[in-house]
């Protein structure tokens, strides 16, 4: 076991706790009067030297905690500038005054990028034929002002014609025309004039099956579908 301690604090507490009995019992112990008068004066100066070190740490402590509250200080007064000149060149429609003062201009803002394609679009028909269509807007990406469109299709028409818009997430349409043959819907979303892909299309066969009933001659590709409703 070591005889001194291991911190240098501890090592210096050690030697102011024996140098005296060392000058008092020198010849006893087997040194010279020199020697334990030697250890003495190197206690003492390394004392000293740990007091100055303490004097100067609580001084930078209080030197930094001094700079710390200096420098919020400043930021909070900086930041109020900065505020007043840019609102003054947003005020006055001057990019020039940005130069002037040397700060940087707010960045142009980015495009908004067009909405995703509706998920797990699906249809239900009531025994009276009115249908009802749902889908989940995607989660990712920005979802303000973003609005979904449904088109339709009957049998005989070439083209989609527009059923309707909404920002919910279903749409009714009570006049799909029972008997008609297929009827197709589909739905994208729309945000300005930025648009998704159309979803695969739900297609309801009116009176395809037995007895005038409704049947399905086709269910969306990702993963929506139809159903008859009781």
């Amino acid at each position: 076991m070591s005889e001194l301690p291991q911190s240098r604090l501890a090592r210096l507490q050690y030697f102011e706790a024996h140098y005296g009995l060392w000058q008092t019992n020198a010849v006893n112990v087997g040194i010279s009067a020199a020697t334990a008068l030697s250890v003495k004066n190197a206690t003492t100066a390394c004392r000293a030297g740990f007091d100055s070190m303490m004097v100067a740490r609580n001084a930078a402590k209080a030197a930094t905690l001094n700079f710390y509250n200096l420098n919020n200080t400043l930021v909070d007064l900086g930041r109020g500038v900065i505020s007043t000149i840019k609102s003054f060149a947003e005020s006055t429609s001057n990019p020039n005054v940005y130069v002037l003062a040397d700060i940087n201009p707010p960045a142009p803002p980015s495009p908004v990028p067009a909405p995703s394609t509706p998920l797990e679009f699906t249809g239900s028909v009531s025994p009276d034929g009115v249908v009802t269509l749902a889908w989940r807007p995607e989660s990712s990406g920005p979802s303000s002002g973003v609005f979904f469109l449904l088109e339709r299709k009957k049998i005989g028409e070439a083209n989609y014609s527009v059923l309707g818009a909404t920002m919910e997430r279903n749409y009714m349409d009570p006049d799909a025309d029972i008997g008609s043959g297929p009827v197709q819907y589909r739905v994208r979303a729309v945000r300005g004039n930025l648009t998704s892909a159309w979803t695969q299309p739900i297609v309801f066969n009116f009176g395809g099956g037995g007895g005038g009933g409704f049947t399905v001659s086709a269910v969306a590709e990702d993963g929506g579908g139809v159903k008859m409703a009781a």
